[in-house]
């Protein structure tokens, strides 16, 4: 597990999303509440810059205290801010939406598989 601060990300990488995950990848940002169990979705550069930013910043959303309590990866719909765009979600590989939950499908995976 990762923990990183996705405000801290944003703002140096001035909201543009090849910064943002080139600086996730390369820079300093892994102190804070935000956390990602596996980088390699990052890292896939078949992934389009967008896509992998977008996971980055819903990922920042999820409540680290419920994960290590009770391993909770996903994500209620109502946890997100209203300038999310959910149709949008829809778009990302990354991500699926399903009964008001947003699921990280990876994170899924990987978490199963550390319990």
């Amino acid at each position: 597990m990762i923990y990183y601060n996705y405000r801290n990300l944003f703002l140096a990488a001035q909201g543009s999303p090849k910064l943002i995950v080139t600086y996730f990848l390369n820079a300093n940002f892994f102190e804070g509440q935000s956390f990602i169990l596996g980088v390699a979705p990052i890292k896939d550069a078949k992934l389009s810059y967008i896509h992998r930013a977008e996971y980055l910043a819903l990922l920042s959303y999820r409540n680290k205290t419920d994960f290590l309590l009770s391993d909770i990866v996903h994500l209620n719909v109502a946890q997100l801010p209203p300038h999310i765009n959910k149709q949008q979600l829809l778009n990302n590989p990354l991500i699926q939406l399903k009964d008001n939950l947003v699921i990280f499908p990876l994170e899924e995976r990987i978490n199963n598989r550390r319990i």
